[in-house]
C-alpha cells in the first residue's frame, strides 16, 4: 500500500470519527431542547468541520517530524 493510500484512508476516518461523534453530540443536545432534527444537522456539521481539523492537525505534525 502507498503513501498516499494510507494517508487517505487516515482521513477518511477522521472524518467518520468526526462525523459519528458530532451526531452522537447533537443527538443529546437534541433530545434535551426537545429539536432532535436539528440536533442531527447541527452535530454532522460540527462533526465533519472537526473531522476537517484534525485531519490538517494530523498532516501538519507529518510533516514537522519529516
Amino acid at each position: 500500500m502507498s503513501k498516499n493510500d494510507e494517508d487517505s484512508k487516515q482521513k477518511e476516518n477522521n472524518l467518520a470519527i468526526g462525523l459519528v461523534i458530532g451526531i452522537a453530540i447533537g443527538i443529546a443536545f437534541g433530545t434535551l431542547f426537545g429539536n432532535v432534527g436539528l440536533g442531527i444537522a447541527l452535530g454532522a456539521a460540527f462533526g465533519l468541520t472537526f473531522g476537517g481539523a484534525f485531519t490538517l492537525k494530523r498532516k501538519a505534525k507529518k510533516r514537522s517530524q519529516e
